[in-house]
């Protein structure tokens, strides 16, 4: 029968091993349990290095968060809407005061007569009165000692020097009309399109008269306004195309019968690439994955490509030459474009809208 050795037999060296590696258990269980190991620091926070790219930092972030906030900019307090008031933070009551006091034909012409009329609180005048913005011979003017007393009776009705006249083209002879009665030889500029001015010296030959087309895109300082001195003195219309000059660019008209051409080419231009830019959304926005957003950059980014390079100086057909390749993309689609006529036709469309402008002016 065979003779099994125990596994729990030692001899004497396996013993002193065995205790041995018991005493080197004990031990390191000992050092974990009782040492504490002083902390490392790897970034001294209080350092001066720290504490000036901290401030930095910071300051990058108050400006990110002050590009956040509204921007809220200067505006005269005798020309706001009901809507304009309410983003403002005045109270409906504080509006209608406003507005009975404008009813009367009376100004409002520094912050005091703001406060006054509104009845704003000190908080909100804080707010709004770096906002609120008169005209220049308001604010350099010296009034008399009766304006002193009592600012409120001021009037802009003797201190007016231009009329615009921006109203639908039925409702321009009859503002035109009571400008002319209420103020001797006024200085009038028409925006009205479509009115001629033999309709409005039908009314009143004593006045300085001036049609002006501006386009939308002056609210981008992007403006096209054509301008044509119909009555005027030199200064007068070298003062008016000084505003235009300031929201774009002016193109002096020399016959009446131009402004038809060009309302019918740059008034409505804006819209004709809008249309054609239609065709191209609508393939954009699938390269995009229908993110609008992305689209209207990218679609706003190749227009201004195109006014840059325009403005470089070269020719149309060479900037053409320079983007098409023969037998290439671009080279496909120009032919296609012009076996299907597509400039005949965006030049009918054109002379479609010029001859309209022309009825209007002949309907008006």
């Amino acid at each position: 029968m065979p003779n099994f050795k125990s596994h729990f037999e030692f001899d004497n060296q396996q013993r002193s091993g065995i205790l041995l590696l018991c005493f080197l258990i004990v031990g390191l269980f000992c050092v974990l349990y009782f040492y504490e190991p002083s902390p490392v620091l790897l970034l001294d926070t209080s350092s001066p290095q720290v504490l000036k790219q901290q401030a930095y930092i910071d300051s990058l972030r108050q400006v990110a968060l002050e590009k956040k906030k509204p921007k809220r900019y200067a505006f005269n307090p005798n020309f706001i809407s009901d809507y304009k008031a309410y983003t403002l933070g005045l109270t409906a009551a504080q509006f209608d005061r406003l507005s009975r006091y404008r009813s009367k034909n009376m100004w409002i012409n520094s912050i005091e007569d703001f406060k006054r009329v509104t009845k704003a609180s000190d908080s909100l005048m804080t707010l709004l009165g770096p906002l609120l913005k008169f005209p220049d011979w308001v604010v350099k003017s010296k009034p008399s000692k009766a304006q002193k007393n009592s600012t409120l009776a001021l009037s802009y009705k003797d201190k007016i020097d231009l009329f615009f006249l921006a109203v639908k083209p039925k409702d321009a002879l009859s503002a035109y009309e009571e400008i002319c009665n209420s103020h001797k030889k006024p200085k009038v500029i028409s925006l009205v399109a479509g009115v001629r001015s033999k309709k409005y010296f039908s009314k009143s030959t004593k006045v300085e008269l001036i049609r002006a087309m501006p386009t939308t895109s002056s609210r981008f300082n992007k403006g096209i306004t054509a301008s044509l001195n119909i009555s005027s003195t030199l200064s007068t219309y070298n003062k008016a195309k000084k505003m235009f000059n300031k929201v774009g660019m002016v193109i002096e008209l020399k016959k009446e019968q131009e402004m038809d051409t060009f309302t019918g080419l740059i008034g409505s231009g804006p819209a004709y690439f809008f249309y054609l830019l239609k065709a191209y959304e609508k393939r954009l926005l699938k390269l995009c994955n229908n993110d609008s957003a992305i689209t209207a950059k990218a679609m706003s980014g190749l227009l201004e490509g195109v006014a840059l390079s325009l403005e470089d100086g070269s020719s149309i057909d060479n900037l053409i030459e320079k983007v098409a390749s023969k037998k290439g993309t671009t080279e496909a689609g120009l032919k296609s474009f012009k076996k299907n006529k597509l400039l005949s036709s965006f030049d009918k469309g054109i002379s479609a809208a010029v001859n309209r402008s022309k009825e209007i002016a002949n309907e008006s």
